[in-house]
């Protein structure tokens, strides 16, 4: 038989009928093969959790911006406050000091303006400021400055030793009601009001 020849057992048998006895299989890879070779997504729980965690990651880097960024915030306006505060602070303190050391031993003018006429009241003035202490004492020797220059007009007295140690007191005590008024603002503003509620710097407790 030569090789042109067709075997009687094939004869009248098409290509499609050769199919039909022997079918092809079709072979169809696993889930985890094709997610090898990039032929399958990742499996639906995969997707929700890496989700979650985006989202639950851009939630921590949002709050943990917006906790810094407050931190900040309060943290630079207590510093300014206390810092403002402390400095005027400072300011009232020296000049208080300054008057105080021309008060004292004042006791002599209050008792030669009362032989002159002036009311028991400077006595009493000066007394208060004797016993005072602290910011206190300034302001006790602020009162005093007043209290004598008022008594000096009261009685009349053009010249004199208490007249000239009266009128040394009131550059003094105009120095020192000024720096305390500027202690008094710092102490207004809203980082001040924070820092004394806060009790991070010395504030007024009283005014002129």
């Amino acid at each position: 038989m030569g090789h042109d020849e067709v075997p009687d057992y094939l004869r009248g048998v098409t290509q499609s009928d050769m199919n039909d006895q022997h079918p092809k299989r079709k072979v169809t890879p696993p889930p985890a093969a094709m997610r090898e070779v990039g032929l399958g997504g990742p499996p639906a729980e995969t997707e929700k959790g890496s989700g979650i965690l985006v989202m639950l990651l851009n939630i921590f880097l949002i709050g943990g911006t917006f906790a810094l960024v407050v931190f900040v915030g309060i943290g630079g306006t207590l510093g300014y406050g206390a810092y403002s505060i402390g400095g005027a602070e400072l300011e009232a303190r020296s000049k208080g000091t300054e008057l105080v050391a021309l008060v004292e031993g004042s006791e002599g003018i209050a008792r030669d303006l009362m032989k002159r006429g002036a009311g028991p009241e400077i006595l009493s003035v000066y007394e208060r400021f004797d016993s005072a202490e602290g910011h206190e004492k300034f302001a006790a020797a602020y009162a005093f400055a007043g209290a004598a220059e008022g008594a000096v007009v009261q009685v009349g007295l053009m010249g004199g030793s208490t007249a000239d140690q009266t009128a040394r007191l009131r550059r003094p005590a105009d120095a020192y009601q000024a720096a305390h008024a500027n202690w008094e603002a710092s102490a207004a503003t809203v980082p001040g009001v924070a820092t004394c509620m806060l009790g991070l710097a010395s504030c007024p407790e009283h005014t002129l």
